[in-house]
């Protein structure tokens, strides 16, 4: 068991848009410093100069983490490499937090999630989203009875940057993910679950896509757009579970 007084070591895998995740480590409340990270990328090094704090080592490999006597680990990869991390890093015992989504198919998920309760290791999936004071006065608001039962919830989420931003280096290629509903809505479904008090399960949904920039697409481009940008895989996921 870790000392309590000593510092918490992390270290990040990923070095890019989202590691200053694990550069907040260095002003955390809890003690902690973040003392490595890992990148395949030749420019890793150039990359942590530019947005880690000093004095970061810097490896290629994600196994030689372990090496700098990390305590704890923040995966911020591209999507498709979730599960080979997460699981790595379970299985040495080192608790994990995860980049929201947690994998980009059910049985990824499913084989991450069992190693985290096989191995007791702790796993968190980065749905920040729980944290912000808007959306837990919704949830106090609501588990405090003063607007009655809760019997549905309806949701619309803009894109601010329009949703051909996602559409961008490796978030372009269905191979790296599962497209936009899961990039952007993840945060959505699991706010709506959380203030629910929903737990895992076949759920019943209903909603209706738009084309990526507002409004309406024009006719005959619908389909197009939306299986593009992943809106029509919750039907299939819908055919495989049998709902």
């Amino acid at each position: 068991m870790r000392e309590t007084s000593r510092e918490l070591r992390v270290g990040v895998v990923g070095i890019g848009a989202r590691c200053y995740l694990a550069a907040l480590a260095d002003s955390s409340p809890v003690p902690a410093r973040l003392v490595a990270a890992a990148d395949t990328a030749p420019d890793a090094t150039e990359r942590a100069q530019r947005l880690l704090p000093e004095g970061v080592a810097v490896v290629a490999d994600h196994r030689d983490l372990l090496g700098h006597g990390i305590d704890a680990v923040v995966l911020t990869t591209p999507d498709d490499t979730h599960e080979e991390l997460a699981r790595f890093f379970l299985e040495a015992g080192i608790p994990v937090y995860l980049e929201k989504p947690l994998a980009i198919t059910i049985e990824a998920a499913d084989r991450i999630l069992e190693a985290a309760r096989r191995t007791g290791t702790r796993l968190y999936v980065g749905h920040n989203m729980r944290h912000m004071e808007v959306v837990r006065l919704l949830k106090s608001i609501i588990d405090s009875g003063r607007i009655g039962e809760l019997k549905a919830i309806w949701c619309r989420h803009f894109v601010g940057n329009g949703g051909d931003y996602y559409f961008r280096d490796w978030h372009a290629e269905r191979r790296h993910v599962t497209g936009l509903l899961l990039q952007k809505a993840a945060h959505d479904i699991d706010v709506m679950s959380w203030l629910a008090a929903l737990r895992a399960g076949p759920r019943r949904r209903h909603g209706r896509a738009h084309g990526l920039r507002g409004g309406r697409a024009a006719p005959g481009r619908d389909e197009r757009r939306h299986r593009h940008a992943g809106l029509v895989q919750p039907r299939a996921l819908a055919r495989r579970r049998g709902e």
